[in-house]
């Protein structure tokens, strides 16, 4: 997009100089030693540009003067001051934003405000904004989709879409604020056992590093009661 300005200003040297002007580096104008300004004209909107004055007389050149601006002012807005930003267990979150007045380049009015972006960690919420609202404080209220930590940062966009850079950021706990408590005087349940022992004739054996643990069923009477015990024999390295 071409359309914008640059005026360059000075101070007149000796009476028998010459202006040389150079945009990045190249020459754009010879100007006679009453010239004390010149209007860059037909430069491409928000782009950086860099201008060197050289004074030359009787065949000698100055110290080039250096100085830059972005035609129509930079592209990216100054980044908004996160204030506060407050959870509840409703999960609602308040946040106070102070927009800014300046574009990136802090010279340029921003006359386009259009919208403030709040990120919850990966989650962002928009709100529009009127170009009165420049400069002024907003509150924004959003609501994340689940309980937990999250990191506040905030963003501005101004009407033809460009951003600022993200805030400062605030990391804030929004949602229910369950607890558990334990006094211990109420008995744990137990897991019971139900039913009869029964008869088997299976051995169960198992190894580990060089030890043996066999599980040994043997079958006696006592007083005519069929009963069983087991005995656990340990084989060591």
């Amino acid at each position: 997009m071409v359309c914008c300005n640059i005026t360059c200003v000075w101070s007149a040297p000796s009476p028998d100089a010459r202006i040389i002007i150079r945009r990045d580096g190249s020459p754009i104008d010879t100007l006679g030693v009453t010239a004390v300004a010149m209007t860059d004209t037909g430069l491409i909107k928000y782009q950086l540009y860099t201008y060197t004055l050289t004074v030359v007389a009787g065949g000698r050149s100055s110290t080039p003067r250096v100085a830059s601006a972005y035609a129509g002012g930079s592209k990216e807005l100054q980044a908004p001051r996160l204030v506060s930003a407050v959870g509840s267990t409703s999960r609602e979150t308040e946040i106070v934003v102070d927009l800014p007045k300046l574009r990136l380049d802090n010279v340029t009015q921003i006359i386009n405000l259009a919208g403030l972006e709040s990120a919850l960690t990966e989650q962002k919420f928009a709100k529009a904004l009127a170009v009165t609202d420049t400069g002024t404080r907003t509150t924004h209220l959003v609501t994340p989709s689940e309980d937990g930590w999250y990191r506040v940062q905030e963003r501005v966009l101004d009407s033809e879409g460009n951003t600022s850079p993200l805030s400062d950021s605030l990391w804030i706990y929004t949602g229910s604020l369950q607890s558990d408590a334990q006094n211990f005087t109420t008995e744990p349940r137990y897991h019971k056992i139900l039913g009869n022992w029964g008869n088997a004739t299976n051995f169960y054996r198992s190894a580990r590093h060089r030890m043996r643990i066999v599980l040994v069923v043997h079958t006696f009477q006592t007083d005519g009661t069929p009963c069983r015990y087991f005995r656990l024999p340990f084989r060591r390295p």
